[in-house]
């Protein structure tokens, strides 16, 4: 099964509200490759599928993954401390806004066989420690799977 019919399987079998953008052409990622930004398989095969998404909740998203020119971003305030946070802190690309103000984010790099996602703290920064980061999926697919399915917080528990 090719990688977007799996993210397809996966919205279809969503048990949580979600809204799924349209998906980016093959020549977008292609530019943002040109930039310098290599995503990894899982990541690369959901943008095919849709560009970003807001999944859960009513009208406000438990989580919203990013469209591409969203990902671009080099700066993004954090509400309502207005703290300017850049998009891409240290080596880890936020790629994800929860509710709360915190991020989902990703080690960027050479990616491995397994890619840790993480949350990234609105309260911690400017000096995220990569020893407090809570791990919440191991890769980008997993990190979705459980989001369309588990709900909001579920690493808390």
């Amino acid at each position: 099964m090719e990688i977007v019919d799996e993210y397809k399987e996966l919205f279809r079998d969503a048990s949580v509200n979600v809204k799924a953008e349209p998906p980016l052409s093959p020549s977008s990622l292609v530019e943002l490759e040109e930039h310098g930004i290599v995503l990894p398989h899982e990541m690369r095969g959901f943008y095919s599928f849709c560009n970003g998404a807001q999944i859960g909740g009513g009208s406000s998203a438990w989580f919203h993954i990013l469209a591409l020119d969203e990902l671009s971003s080099e700066k993004r305030a954090f509400e309502p401390k207005f703290i300017d946070v850049p998009r891409f802190d240290g080596n880890y690309l936020a790629f994800c806004e929860i509710a709360d103000g915190d991020f989902i984010a990703m080690p960027l790099g050479p990616f491995r066989s397994i890619v840790p996602i993480v949350v990234l703290n609105h309260e911690q920064y400017p000096d995220f420690d990569s020893d407090d980061l809570a791990v919440v999926a191991v890769g980008f697919k997993e990190f979705v799977a459980t989001a369309l399915t588990s709900g909001r917080y579920w690493w808390i528990n």
